[in-house]
C-alpha cells in the first residue's frame, strides 16, 4: 500500500489482528495476495492484514496463514523451532486463536484460501 493509503488504512482500521500491539512504528500493512500478483486488488482493503513486522514477515513467506474461520495457522517450519520459549511465546500460543476482525472490509476469504494454497502450502 502507498504511504497515504497505509495512512488512513490505520486510522480507519487499525487492529493489531494477532498480537493487538499498538505501537505504529511496529505495524504492517500487509497484501494478503502479494503486490506483485494482484494488480487489481492491490487497493482493495480486504486484501489487507494488519500485522507487526516478525508477523508480516512469517506470512509473506508463508509460515503462518489464516484459515476459513479466521484463525491463526502456524506452519511446520515454525514448529520444528517448538522448542525455543521465543517461537513458543510469539506464534504456538497463539495458534487456532482468532484474529481480531474489523468492524467492515475483512479480509477475503478468497484471499485467504490464496495464500494458504499459492504461498503457505497449506
Amino acid at each position: 500500500f502507498s504511504a497515504a493509503t497505509t495512512t488512513v488504512w490505520f486510522r480507519v482500521r487499525p487492529q493489531r489482528i494477532i498480537t493487538g500491539n499498538p505501537i505504529p512504528e511496529l505495524l504492517r500493512a500487509s497484501h494478503i495476495i502479494p503486490w506483485r500478483t494482484s494488480t487489481e486488488n492491490r487497493l482493495n482493503p480486504q486484501n489487507g492484514l494488519c500485522l507487526i513486522a516478525t508477523f508480516d514477515a512469517a506470512f509473506d513467506r508463508g509460515l503462518i496463514a489464516i484459515s476459513d474461520n479466521y484463525r491463526l495457522m502456524v506452519s511446520d517450519k515454525i514448529k520444528e523451532f517448538s522448542d525455543n520459549e521465543n517461537i513458543k511465546n510469539d506464534f504456538l500460543s497463539r495458534e487456532g486463536n482468532p484474529i481480531e476482525l474489523p468492524q467492515k472490509n475483512l479480509p477475503d476469504p478468497r484471499f485467504l484460501t490464496w495464500h494458504r494454497e499459492k504461498i503457505a502450502g497449506f
